[in-house]
């Protein structure tokens, strides 16, 4: 609905024949006592269970240059249309321009008037909405727009990722030397958990058959075996529990291994 008290200001002649001719929404013209225009709010489908009105109030230089002369209640107008009790929020439409034109000298002197209008509407209890509209043509248009809520983007699903993928890590030669594809192939097969890695390399025919699957040195079973066995973990807690071993993680983080031990501790908390 627009107000039929819109024709008899001049400065908005231009935006009647838009507001006429609309089809979606079909506006009725009316006698409107608070506002200028009511618009329905587009709704929302995830919140939104009942139909709501978004209420206008039109302003455009013009009105603020004859507040003094013309059009003595403006400022009181503002004030009684701040404190009505609507959701949405009672919204000041403000037209910088009042011809089709929405640069140059028009625009340049319709936004000293919005920021003059901000300097009003800042003392208020209540301050409305201001939403700058660069021309008559532009105010049905931004405004639907304005009420359209956006559509939601869904975050893409995440897979949560496996400890496992630390598995390329648990040699003493990481982080220059990760443990190979096929070592860390054969690792995932025998050890489906760091849990599993933990206990095999407790017994001696553990540390065995790591070193037979995955071969002697740094780059195979006896880096994994030094990993947790060695100095960086030193046998701290392995008889102590797996809190033990959570917690000797992370009393290394500090050491050569300290960004390993941060990600293992993370990984072994999950496994308490």
């Amino acid at each position: 609905m627009f107000c039929t008290t819109l024709r008899q200001r001049p400065d908005l002649a231009p935006v009647i024949p838009f507001f006429t001719s609309s089809t979606t929404p079909k506006l009725r013209e009316t006698t409107l006592t608070t506002h200028d225009l009511a618009l329905p709010v587009v709704p929302n489908r995830t919140s939104q269970t009942t139909p709501q009105t978004q209420i206008f109030l039109i302003l455009t230089t013009t009105s603020l240059n004859n507040n003094n002369n013309n059009n003595p209640h403006l400022l009181e107008r503002i004030t009684r249309f701040s404190t009505l009790a609507y959701a949405p929020a009672p919204t000041i439409a403000f037209i910088l321009s009042d011809s089709h034109e929405s640069h140059g000298s028009a625009a340049k002197t319709g936004m000293h008037a919005y920021m003059h209008l901000q300097t009003i509407t800042h003392t208020l209890p209540t301050p409305p909405p201001l939403l700058p509209i660069p021309s008559p043509p532009n105010l049905l248009p931004l405004l639907l727009t304005y009420l359209t809520p956006a559509s939601p983007h869904p975050f893409p699903p995440t897979t949560p990722q496996s400890p496992l993928l630390l598995l390329p890590h648990t040699t003493s030669s990481a982080p220059s030397r990760p443990l190979p594809t096929h070592a860390t192939n054969v690792l995932s097969d025998i050890c489906h958990s760091l849990k599993d890695i933990i206990e095999m390399v407790q017994c001696e025919r553990g540390r065995r058959e790591m070193e037979e699957w995955l071969g002697r040195g740094e780059a195979g079973g006896g880096g994994v075996v030094e990993v947790w066995e060695g100095e960086w973990v030193c046998g701290w807690g392995l008889e102590g529990g797996w809190g033990g071993v959570v917690a000797d993680v992370r009393a290394v983080m500090q050491c050569e291994l300290g960004w390993l031990a941060g990600w293992l501790a993370g990984c072994l908390a999950l496994l308490v």
